[in-house]
């Protein structure tokens, strides 16, 4: 793709028209879902929101055989010892996704927590 998408201008739209073209195309990052994700209107639910922007990007996933979707996303800055929980917003963004991973640091050793839908939280 030539250009960007953000949030004033992200479409999935052309992501498919992309991917049309490309048909080789298996790999498509959103870095960071806060880019292409608009304001959230204090009097709305979250965890609806988050779930309905992520939506459609999981059907066009799971539409086209093959192609896999990375959402980056960042964590909060609250101390928990489940990582999952320090994931920014709600807990609709890892019910939503098939395959969520958190890297944290230890010292200077980073680790890399896993979960999927099939899978227990390592």
């Amino acid at each position: 793709m030539n250009r960007a998408l953000n949030k004033t201008n992200f479409n999935l739209v052309l992501v498919e028209q992309h991917l049309d073209d490309h048909p080789d195309c298996r790999l498509v990052i959103i870095d960071t879902l806060a880019y292409v994700r608009t304001p959230s209107k204090s009097n709305n639910n979250l965890y609806l929101e988050e779930t309905h922007l992520l939506k459609p990007i999981m059907a066009l996933a799971r539409h086209r055989q093959g192609l896999f979707i990375i959402i980056v996303h960042h964590v909060n800055k609250m101390p928990s010892d489940n990582v999952w929980e320090r994931i920014s917003g709600s807990y609709g963004l890892l019910g939503m996704v098939d395959a969520g991973l958190v890297l944290t640091r230890q010292s200077d050793i980073t680790l890399i927590h896993s979960k999927g839908q099939n899978q227990r939280m390592h």
